[in-house]
């Protein structure tokens, strides 16, 4: 299967395409075949407020949650490992095993819409877990990590 992706971008009813001399290059080396063209508009990806509400805030409310349960201190890194898992995972199936295998997906390719929807499954998946609420963007610069850390 030949797959072509093209930069490029719509300003006025117009389509610019980047990199034109690439693009014909690429073209003329395809198969002959039908194609479908599609115009994806892309949307900002997550900012720094929210980086740093996910790393000031949700990393450590899930950190200290383990530690509360479970009596094991987990890493940052480690604790998004298993976020990622739990909250932005997919299912695969391998050919061997009849259980699927949960791998979670990178979250730096999303768009701050979706990534205000994954810390909020991270807040559930804390309560769900923890019984502790995570608070809200708006509500983490008056929270103070120290005064729930042992």
């Amino acid at each position: 299967m030949f797959e072509l992706h093209v930069p490029g971008s719509v300003t006025d009813g117009r389509l610019y395409i980047y990199k034109m001399n690439d693009v014909i290059e690429a073209i003329s080396a395809a198969p002959d075949c039908y194609i479908t063209m599609s115009i994806e508009q892309r949307m900002k990806k997550g900012s720094n407020a929210q980086r740093g509400y996910y790393n000031a805030v949700i990393l450590p409310m899930y950190q200290i949650g383990k530690w509360d349960i479970h009596g094991e201190w987990i890493t940052a890194t480690q604790a998004h490992e298993e976020l990622k898992k739990h909250c932005n995972g997919i299912d695969i199936y391998p050919d061997s095993e009849v259980m699927p295998q949960r791998k979670g997906r990178t979250t730096k390719t999303m768009n701050v819409a979706q990534r205000e929807l994954y810390h909020e499954r991270c807040r559930r998946l804390i309560w769900e877990y923890f019984g502790m609420i995570t608070p809200l963007p708006n509500e983490f610069q008056e929270f103070n990590l120290k005064k729930i850390c042992r």
